[in-house]
């Protein structure tokens, strides 16, 4: 279906008359803004597109005649050209977001313009194919876009049969309390290269005062979920858009109803993964299931589309059994295996002061066999992934099911450079002392607690495993799970290992090579093909894919 659309063109204002008082500084970041002021381009985003920049002119604006071509330099690299879009197969359905015009045309020129709203299924948004748009560009427009203004594109078009559809923001608001961060330029780098991994863009504010912040939370939570950085300990009630708060430093959780994640203890990288959290659950949300009481007793739910029941795909996130790493690392491989089609049922778990140990494998337990609850999952197919030392609570959930017969047994147990020996990791201080620390004491100590929990002495386990390790991880940790592979291969059990390229957290990363071979390694395992089983339908991946620098964390959980 063709629409008609005329182009607003409003004043552009300047950025003190966007600021509202009690805001010290702001900064907006454009898509793609990390990868050209790194390149030494100055560049300012043209228009709500984007994918497209205009060069600042010092002292003077650009005669209109030349506009375009300037925004044809400065296209974003990333950005596909319009034969491109023609080319591109119908039935992809990648990361929803809009494909823009070459030009803008020359000045009192009509020009149709082309792009391509699409949705992932499952989000409530209707997938349309190539809606086209006219713009009229009068010779008044012209002379507005030649002294400035930007042009706004309608959000929400009607598609072919009259559908609504419309595209989820892409704009990232992040809010710093006075004096939280030391230096801001360090901050708004981290961010820029977190929204250039994403393709997002967003703006900074920083409050000078209680007053401004209060302003500055109000403003952002009109756009839905932000970011807030209101300090360690200080109070913060997340309005009702919901938000993602990040404490630079160790502080109690908050669990308040309306705080989706609690991202503390991480230092300025705390910010990174926030901005991953927002894009995942922006573009992928996840439904809340509690299989207990406590706060940290739950999971995050997705469901692929289609016609169920789906194999399950327990993730148990890592972090040397520490309170502030939590199940948002494994919120990309969730997204990615969703994708493939399975549920993902990833695993929030205790991980406080008083028995710690206890909890967690107690928690770990209770969520596997919480899988019988979801009326899309096959029980008979559940697969239970864990990395780091989120492997150790997965194995030895696999192996707790198997002897005890449970309702829910996993048919295949994955470590992803899983801290396997208990013992080797204690004796050789991995973490800091970690296993000491989560265990409540070394091996010497409590060698029962020891030969329950560490997955080596508890082989066989009475499932299927697979070892996956990559070869730049640290060589403790490698050697681990070489050696866990060649005891469990000498026992019933049926084992394979994979190794691959990269560190400890190329294996949680969807793009890598040996992410791809240990996900083949499941399908495998879980949905093997027959003759009348037709193959995977071609994923096509939301975005682009994360820069390894803004992707992983700074430290081996």
């Amino acid at each position: 279906m063709i629409l008609d659309a005329v182009a607003r063109l409003p004043a552009r204002r300047s950025e003190d008359e966007d600021r509202p008082g009690g805001i010290e500084h702001a900064r907006r970041f454009p898509a793609g803004f990390a990868r050209r002021t790194a390149a030494g381009v100055d560049c300012e985003q043209d228009s709500n597109r984007p994918d497209e920049y205009r060069r600042r002119q010092p002292g003077c604006l650009p005669h209109r005649s030349h506009l375009a071509p300037s925004i044809m330099r400065l296209r974003h690299p990333c950005a596909p050209t319009q034969r491109a879009c023609d080319e591109r197969p119908r039935t992809q359905l990648p990361h929803p977001r809009h494909e823009q015009p070459d030009t803008l045309g020359a000045p009192g020129d009509t020009q149709r313009i082309s792009r391509r709203l699409r949705a992932h299924p499952g989000e409530g948004h209707t997938t349309v194919t190539r809606p086209e748009l006219h713009c009229t560009s009068t010779t008044a427009a012209n002379r507005r876009l030649a002294h400035g203004s930007r042009v706004s594109w309608p959000d929400v078009v009607t598609g072919t049969y009259g559908d609504r559809v419309s595209e989820p923001p892409r704009r990232v608001d992040i809010v710093f309390a006075p004096g939280v961060v030391a230096h801001r330029g360090t901050a708004e780098e981290l961010v820029g290269r977190a929204l250039d991994a994403r393709g997002l863009t967003g703006e900074l504010t920083f409050a000078a005062d209680t007053a401004g912040l209060e302003r500055a939370v109000r403003s952002a939570a009109g756009r839905g979920e932000f970011i807030a950085v209101p300090g360690a300990g200080a109070s913060f009630t997340a309005p009702a858009g919901g938000a993602i708060r990040v404490d630079l430093g160790e502080c109690e959780a908050d669990r308040s109803p309306r705080t989706r994640v609690h991202i503390r203890g991480r230092g300025l990288d705390g910010l990174r993964y926030a901005v991953d959290s927002w894009y995942h659950h922006r573009f992928h949300p996840a439904r809340i299931v509690h299989y207990g009481d406590h706060p940290d007793q739950r999971v995050e739910l997705r469901i692929p589309g289609g016609d169920g029941p789906f194999p399950v795909v327990v993730l148990i996130h890592g972090g040397f059994w520490r309170p502030r790493w939590e199940s948002d690392l494994m919120d990309a491989l969730a997204v990615d295996l969703t994708a493939r089609g399975y549920v993902t049922w990833n695993v929030e778990y205790r991980r406080g002061a008083e028995n710690r140990w206890a909890a967690m494998a107690s928690d770990v337990d209770d969520a596997v066999q919480a899988v019988a609850t979801v009326p899309e999952a096959d029980p008979e197919r559940v697969v239970i992934l864990g990395h780091s030392a989120g492997a150790q609570l997965a194995l030895r959930a696999a192996a707790d099911a198997a002897a005890e017969d449970a309702a829910v047994r996993p048919a295949l147990a994955v470590s992803l450079a899983g801290v396997l020996n208990l013992r080797l990791a204690g004796e050789r201080h991995l973490g800091e002392g970690a296993v000491a620390d989560a265990v409540g004491g070394d091996r010497a100590g409590d060698r029962a607690t020891y030969e329950r929990s560490s997955p080596i002495e508890r082989l066989p386990l009475g499932t299927a495993q697979l070892v996956v390790c990559a070869v730049d991880d640290e060589p403790d940790m490698l050697e681990m799970s070489r050696e866990y592979h060649d005891a469990a291969a000498a026992t019933p059990d049926d084992v394979v290992r994979i190794e691959g390229p990269g560190d400890h957290f190329t294996v949680i990363d969807p793009e890598s090579e040996i992410w791809r071979r240990t996900a083949e390694a499941i399908d495998a395992r879980i949905r093997p093909r027959t003759t009348s089983t037709p193959p995977p339908a071609a994923r096509t991946r939301p975005g682009r894919g994360a820069d390894p620098r803004t992707s992983r964390p700074s430290s081996s959980p």
